[in-house]
């Protein structure tokens, strides 16, 4: 990763930032062995699943609407 922002502003490398992630890649699947050993809120085992999470805002009667928009880029 070359250009990674946290609200629009290039990440700080003496900050701590806290993020959510899929169990596969925290438990290092598509090579993602960088979030090995790290401190976990919320293991895989105590929270919601992603289907869960889903069923719970599609009946809030939330617009899903999905989009392209540019956000993940390939360097080359």
């Amino acid at each position: 990763m070359r250009d990674v922002k946290a609200r629009g502003e290039p990440l700080d490398p003496n900050k701590i930032y806290t993020l959510a992630i899929p169990d596969y890649m925290l438990l290092g699947g598509d090579g993602y062995g960088m979030f090995s050993g790290q401190r976990v809120l919320i293991g895989p085992e105590s929270g919601n699943l992603i289907v869960t999470a889903l069923e719970k805002y599609a009946a809030a009667r939330r617009e899903v609407a999905p989009a392209i928009e540019g956000r993940i880029t390939i360097a080359r």
